[in-house]
């Protein structure tokens, strides 16, 4: 069993770099990855957000316009927007491996949505906090080598507010970006990471709970189906099987059987937080039964 997790009163402090937007969100992989001897200590990584860059959700739905800049994260959620705030602030925490087991995603969920609501005025289900002061942020969860992952975008006292932290130890200078891994930046610029390519002539299928979405693209040429794509704000790991799965679905023949085997086989290899799996289940099937009937199957 996994041992139940909390946010400490103290954390280890690396700066990020800050020379541009993608050695941000490169500089927290690289952090997680070379903090394997820094044991039962949680890491916080900070940068102001200087740019217009978007920073969208792993798998939500990136802007239309091609003259809007945008990275994607690895962890899910709703999109980062820097014109939302004065002076927007950029915090990511990485947490210690837990326990002989991986964490669940539920439990860093709910972890974050209980501080939340502890800690804000109002409080959304995708984690958007608004503080007594006004003082408004966003955060999102996931995991990285089955750590936690937090990150946090808004008002740098909102953030605070949450994490409310003091400083275990602190690294001198940011993180020199030689140090950065260079797949996460070349992987974090790559189109098909970015996914902003809008399939032509699709058919679209949208359901909402509370404020989560998801919404499943596809074009046909039947019986196959020939361009496919899941958008969504709900939190997820790992992000790689999850677009691996969505990406299978191409060149797939139009039909109800197709479906049951994408979400068989999401239940069981996705952990997602924000939709239960039998309505997940149901959105898809019934997705994939009107696809069957477009492709005259039926």
């Amino acid at each position: 069993m996994s041992k139940e997790i909390d946010l400490p009163p103290e954390y280890y402090e690396v700066r990020l770099n800050a020379e541009k937007p993608v050695y941000v969100l490169g500089g927290v992989e690289t952090i997680a990855l070379r903090s394997s001897n820094i044991e039962d200590k949680w890491i916080l990584s900070t940068a102001y957000w200087k740019w217009p860059t978007l920073l969208v959700g792993y798998l939500d739905k990136p802007p239309i316009s091609d003259k809007q800049d945008f990275l994607r994260r690895i962890t899910g959620g709703t999109t980062f927007n820097p014109e939302k705030y004065s002076e927007p602030y950029y915090t990511a925490v990485i947490g210690p491996r837990i326990g002989k087991r991986p964490v669940l995603l539920t439990r860093v969920y709910e972890l974050i949505h209980e501080r939340l609501v502890d800690r804000c005025q109002s409080t959304t289900s995708t984690l958007e906090c608004v503080t007594s002061r006004g003082d408004r942020c966003v955060a999102s969860i996931g995991k990285l080598l089955q750590r936690p992952l937090l990150e946090f975008f808004g008002d740098r006292q909102c953030i605070e507010k949450i994490l409310d932290y003091d400083i275990w130890d602190v690294s001198d200078d940011e993180l020199d970006k030689d140090l950065i891994l260079e797949n996460s930046l070349d992987r974090h610029l790559s189109e098909a990471w970015l996914r902003h390519n809008v399939v032509a002539g699709r058919y679209v299928f949208t359901r909402t709970w509370e404020e989560f979405y998801i919404e499943i693209d596809a074009s046909l040429e039947p019986p196959l189906i020939t361009g496919f794509d899941l958008y969504s704000n709900i939190f997820l790991y790992p992000p790689a099987q999850a677009r691996l799965l969505i990406d299978e679905m191409i060149g797939a023949v139009a039909s109800r059987v197709a479906g049951f085997e994408f979400v068989n086989a999401w239940n069981g290899l996705v952990e997602y937080v924000g939709v239960e799996p039998g309505d997940f289940k149901d959105f898809v099937l019934e997705s994939f039964k009107e696809l069957e009937k477009l492709a005259g199957l039926e």
